[in-house]
């Protein structure tokens, strides 16, 4: 939206309270390590793909990311990867 030049200034981001600790952020750890470079990589733009894999994502409310690392979140998570075809299932 152009409302800020760098995602770290927009005070209302998670971003800048993790940036910010002590300004009474609820925020919770992160469940996996956080990339040293995360700032650099919230700041760049993503692709016309990584835009249309995220949008697919969001639509089909499906974790987003590699094929593998899905696959292995939904297991864990007991999501179904695959849709199934419409109408009653057979009996």
């Amino acid at each position: 939206a152009n409302l800020v030049r760098r995602a770290e200034d927009w005070r209302w981001s998670g971003l800048w309270h993790r940036l910010h600790p002590g300004n009474f952020s609820n925020l919770a750890n992160w469940p996996i390590s956080q990339p040293d470079d995360w700032v650099m990589r919230v700041n760049q733009p993503h692709t016309a793909t990584e835009l249309a894999a995220i949008h697919a994502s969001v639509r089909r409310s499906l974790p987003f990311g590699s094929d593998d690392w899905r696959r292995t979140t939904a297991d864990r998570l007991g999501i179904q990867l695959e849709r199934r075809k419409p109408g009653r299932p057979p009996r």
